[in-house]
């Protein structure tokens, strides 16, 4: 095998084993991950590929591209949870392939960057964190590298193919997660005179007329769904998706704001270890500014300004933008001579020394920090890897700045599968609901009317494979005409951890999150109305 097919072949085989790791020990996640399990099981029960539901109401919140591929992966294999969290890990696994493609396009010449950009981006802390999740940021994370692959070609080559590569990613990324797409893409689209080496064949005119067919196209694709979409949908459903999902957004987004900044101070931990890495910040000292360089910052800047000055901020909305950064750091790197200093390596080293000091300070610190209380029901040990792979990094001399990126992306894959099987695993109890999801469905089956007091997310709905949804009950008053109403019914709700550790006359009752959900039968919650400060008969 070439050297090439061998680094593939080894990352490839490294993000399996991070997402067989991590998966085995982590369930669904509430409140995200089982409510968009939870819509694609209402639409394969409903047999509808056209509008997502959500409590048995459409869900305009989200396009269906992430439902209709776990529906592909049941119609193959079965309902099966399995395959529904593999769905963002593939497209994960998608887009670092999709970058080693851009790279080998970006500097056909460069061998060194070409081989460092996978292991860069797997190994980014937050890319390996929420590639194992089931987000919407993957998918469109692969689109916008196939949109900006078709823009690079058609910056070099002439022909339609490229401008059909960028309608597709177009497509696909607003079929993914809406019209953000056009935030990661269209940007270097519009800089080409910047980054381009080369004047087009049909002029700066032709070009920007070309962009626009090919953003139409995308647009397209889109409509061939919303439209049929909305006639099933209904108008309300039509101004949610049409005005909702764009303008609407915008302006909510801007009335709960997070300050321009708020991105910044998260960098060095979205993209560690790279940025407490002195190599990388000499790889992207040395970047040449070619059109491969500039092409990278025409599609990371202009977006990264976008994203800090939409006040509605969440760290995995800047996934799409890590490859770009990837791209950078491994041109950079790529171009370094000599042996790295230990320097380099120290504020590496002395963060992870730090955190590994966490695991034996944890039993002592977990009344004043809260935090630490998860850490404190695992094992020590976990602290001893810890600062064995700080050592390491200390003791390690690597000839190159390019063999040094290796061991650090297969560093972190491996801290993340340790911290699964270790703190996640122990607390695993705290987010699982598949216990209380599967008394629910007994009930359900035997015909029972179940409430959910408080806000309901439908994170029951796939875990209990239920076939009916719950009904959802506001507040106290609401809940004792329910009661009345339905004797043979049952009611779900959240409890303190105060209320967990006392008697309550629960049908069941489990851990989660800080505290516990709880199942009472009507007939006991009549009988017992202080359990919810309810008015007596």
């Amino acid at each position: 095998m070439s050297r090439r097919a061998t680094e593939i072949l080894l990352i490839t085989l490294a993000w399996a084993l991070l997402v067989a790791g991590i998966l085995s020990c982590r369930p669904l996640t509430p409140i995200d991950e089982t409510r968009y399990v939870s819509v694609a099981w209402e639409m394969w029960q409903r047999g509808d590929l056209l509008v997502p539901y959500l409590h048995g109401a459409p869900y305009s919140h989200k396009p269906p591209l992430l439902f209709w591929m776990m529906h592909l992966g049941w119609g193959l294999f079965g309902v099966r949870g399995w395959w529904a969290r593999l769905v963002g890990p593939l497209f994960a696994l998608g887009s670092l392939f999709l970058s080693l493609g851009l790279a080998r396009r970006l500097w056909p010449e460069e061998d060194g960057a070409q081989g460092l950009v996978m292991p860069i981006l797997a190994g980014s802390l937050a890319w390996a964190t929420y590639g194992t999740a089931t987000l919407f940021d993957m998918p469109l994370a692969f689109f916008a590298l196939l949109s900006l692959g078709g823009i690079w070609r058609a910056g070099q080559t002439p022909g339609i193919r490229p401008w059909v590569t960028l309608g597709l990613g177009l497509g696909g990324g607003l079929l993914a997660k809406g019209p953000v797409i056009l935030l990661l893409a269209l940007p270097a689209a519009v800089l080409a005179p910047w980054w381009s080496g080369q004047h087009p064949n049909a002029g700066w005119r032709g070009w920007y007329l070309r962009v626009g067919l090919a953003t139409l196209a995308g647009i397209g694709i889109a409509l061939s769904w919303a439209i049929p979409a909305v006639i099933s949908g209904g108008p309300t459903y039509a101004d949610a998706i049409f005005w909702g999902q764009t303008a609407g957004r915008m302006v909510e987004s801007f009335a709960h704001a997070r300050p321009f900044w708020w991105y910044l101070p998260l960098l060095p931990i979205l993209l560690f270890p790279w940025l407490l890495w002195g190599g990388a910040w000499r790889g992207l000292k040395s970047l040449p500014l070619d059109a491969g360089t500039r092409f990278c910052l025409a599609w990371v800047a202009p977006s990264f300004l976008a994203f800090s000055l939409i006040s509605g901020k969440q760290v995995h909305y800047l996934l799409p933008l890590f490859p770009a950064f990837a791209l950078l750091a491994a041109r950079g790197l790529g171009r370094l001579d000599g042996q790295p200093p230990r320097a380099d390596r120290a504020p590496l080293a002395i963060l992870l020394l730090i955190l590994a000091s966490a695991f034996p300070l944890a039993p002592l610190l977990q009344d004043k920090v809260s935090e630490l209380r998860w850490v404190a029901s695992s094992s020590p040990l976990w602290g001893v890897l810890l600062a064995l792979i700080a050592i390491g990094l200390l003791v390690h001399r690597p000839r190159h700045y390019r063999t040094q990126v290796w061991p650090m992306s297969l560093a972190v894959l491996a801290f993340l599968v340790a911290l699964h099987i270790g703190p996640v695993r122990a607390n695993r109890d705290a987010f699982d609901l598949a216990p209380m999801a599967r008394r629910i469905a007994q009930l359900q089956d035997t015909h029972h009317p179940i409430a959910h007091l408080g806000q309901y997310r439908d994170e029951y709905q796939f875990l209990g494979r239920l076939t009916r949804p719950l009904e959802q009950i506001d507040d106290i008053g609401t809940l004792t005409g329910w009661l009345r109403a339905h004797p043979d019914g049952y009611v779900v709700a959240r409890v303190s951890a105060s209320m967990l550790a006392t008697p309550l006359d629960s049908e069941y009752q489990q851990r989660y999150q800080d505290g516990g959900v709880g199942l009472w039968s009507a007939r006991t919650l009549i009988d017992r109305p202080e359990l919810f400060g309810q008015r007596g008969p």
